[in-house]
């Protein structure tokens, strides 16, 4: 099989993996956008999962819920939760980048609860304080995850360190064989 017949699968699949860990009593943590320190799930010992919306199924359900001139993404990702594609979340966390996403939150969250849900401020712009700022807004989410928790991991701040380096090596890997492949 070839690298693209690979990715092409695995994408095509990728929840199912997701969802043997979850059935396995893994807690699986969705979150949209890549403003979400993902980094911060892997360290508590949870599964980050990227929500995403289908770009063949119509947006039919969601829809009631969200004005049709709304982003076709959020749109897309809420009307698959509707239809239960994300039943095997154990919660979701958004970041504030955009007033759709801000919206679908609350509405997401009064529809189709779930037992952790977060929604994580952003920096808009960067900067010395982006950093700060980005830096106090993961402390909630920190102890949000805590508290669905027994206890914090032990070496907490050596398993976020890990997490953080875990990504950048697969950031690494996968733009090196993106280079390669085309």
């Amino acid at each position: 099989m070839t690298a693209i017949k690979q990715i092409e699968e695995l994408y095509s699949e990728r929840g199912k993996r997701a969802r043997e860990l979850h059935d396995a009593g893994k807690k699986v943590i969705g979150y949209f956008c890549c403003f979400v320190p993902d980094e911060i799930i892997t360290a508590f010992d949870m599964i980050p999962y990227r929500i995403q919306g289908s770009q063949n199924d119509p947006i039919d359900e969601a829809d009631a819920f969200l004005e049709p001139m709304a982003c076709p993404f959020a749109r897309s990702c809420f009307n698959m939760a509707l239809k239960g594609e994300y039943d095997f979340l154990d919660g979701f966390v958004a970041p504030h980048s955009c007033d759709t996403i801000e919206r679908m939150y609350h509405i997401w969250q009064s529809n189709k609860p779930s037992p952790f849900n977060h929604m994580i401020n952003v920096p808009h712009m960067m900067g010395p304080s982006s950093n700060a700022s980005i830096l106090i807004w993961c402390r909630p989410l920190s102890t949000k995850l805590k508290t669905g928790r027994s206890q914090r991991p032990t070496g907490f701040r050596a398993s976020l360190s890990g997490a953080t380096k875990l990504t950048i090596s697969l950031l690494s890997a996968l733009w090196k064989n993106a280079a390669r492949i085309s």
